[in-house]
């Protein structure tokens, strides 16, 4: 089909979604300088995170796992930590480099499931409960810039 072949649009109202709150003429447009520094904030937020959780996971959460005074149920529960905090970290990861590719769409499932993964710790384990509320912060922080973009 060519160009002359396209049909003109009639005159009428602006397509909406089901609860008619999707305008695409006047949807919200994020001005470029907020866009620089929220992709700013994020990265630096993102990275650190990242960061500090793998250093927990070496230091706090092997320190657990070695304590003889640790019991069996609670190295159990440590070990989930210990595979979901690495999850957390794999996540936030593929989150940056989201970011930085400019899909946030998938940024958001990517750092929501970080802070599902620190969640998932809370679940069985409550030595950690700082740390997760922390970790849990940060990645709440960056999903409410994140979805800006993201809608």
């Amino acid at each position: 089909m060519s160009l002359a072949q396209v049909p003109a649009l009639a005159p009428g109202p602006v397509p909406s979604d089901e609860e008619g709150t999707f305008d695409v003429l006047n949807s919200y447009t994020v001005p470029m300088e907020e866009q620089a520094t929220d992709k700013q904030y994020l990265m630096a937020h993102m990275t650190s995170a990242a960061n500090k959780v793998e250093l927990f996971l070496s230091n706090e959460v092997e320190k657990k796992l070695s304590d003889p005074s640790t019991s069996e149920s609670d190295k159990q529960c440590v070990s989930v930590c210990k595979e979901v905090y690495e999850s957390a970290v794999d996540a936030m990861k593929t989150g940056i480099a989201s970011v930085s590719s400019g899909d946030f769409m998938k940024a958001n499932f990517d750092v929501s499931a970080f802070t599902t993964d620190i969640d998932t710790c809370d679940d069985c384990f409550d030595g950690f409960n700082d740390f997760d509320g922390w970790a849990k912060g940060v990645g709440g922080d960056c999903l409410d810039k994140i979805v800006k973009y993201s809608n």
